[in-house]
């Protein structure tokens, strides 16, 4: 077995990694836990903070996309994005080349959920924002972002990928958000930045297949 640490190195991530190490952590709750990953809310030295552990098997674990989660947050915070949560410290625990267990430790964003229209619009132009910038959410399920105290929206659970090479990613985005939201958003007032070229058509497919097989055809107004 081998096992590898990626921080930064300051004395809060020094703090967390000692506090693992030696087991001193206190779990507070258990937010999620199945075969393939698990999620825990810790404390340590009196500060909240999210625990993540994935299983990556098979091709897939040749690369640490955590590690790439990481760079990606960084790079667009130096570019002045900083609606997103932080990685504190990564540990990459490998078993085997194609068998590898990832551990990480992020912020714990506190907030609840987007649920106006309001909060929704705010999302949308953050997500277009973040397209403009090279990269694309991924997941952008309502859960995946937090309304602050302050009201600030927060991006979580997503890898931030490049999409350079994938449009694709970006238009599910925006279509997954407007089907999350019920549909309380104008996509032709978003849309005008982004070519539609057949990427957005098999987008749609993807994104609202359930209702294509079931018949229904309201949804086709809102994304045509």
């Amino acid at each position: 077995m081998e096992l590898k640490l990626f921080f930064d190195e300051n004395t809060e991530n020094k703090t967390i990694l000692g506090e693992l190490i030696e087991d001193k952590y206190k779990e507070e709750k258990v937010f999620t836990k199945k075969h393939n990953r698990e999620v825990y809310l810790l404390k340590i030295d009196n500060t909240d903070y999210v625990l993540k552990k994935e299983v990556s098997k098979g091709p897939f674990a040749l690369k640490n996309k955590i590690k790439m989660m990481q760079e990606n947050i960084k790079r667009l915070r130096a570019r002045g994005f900083e609606n997103t949560y932080n990685v504190k410290v990564i540990a990459e625990e490998k078993i085997h080349p194609f068998f590898k267990n990832i551990y990480y430790v992020t912020d714990y964003i506190k907030g609840d959920t987007p649920k106006s229209k309001e909060d929704f619009e705010e999302v949308m132009k953050l997500i277009v924002k973040l397209h403009e910038l090279g990269h694309y959410h991924g997941d952008c399920k309502p859960e995946n972002f937090v309304k602050t105290e302050n009201g600030k929206i927060i991006m979580i659970d997503s890898k931030f990928r490049k999409s350079v090479f994938n449009k694709l990613g970006m238009y599910k985005d925006v279509l997954r958000l407007q089907r999350f939201s019920d549909n309380k958003l104008d996509l032709n007032k978003y849309f005008k930045k982004y070519k539609k070229h057949f990427l957005y058509y098999i987008a749609i497919l993807l994104i609202y297949r359930r209702d294509i097989f079931r018949g229904k055809n309201s949804f086709w107004k809102k994304v045509l």
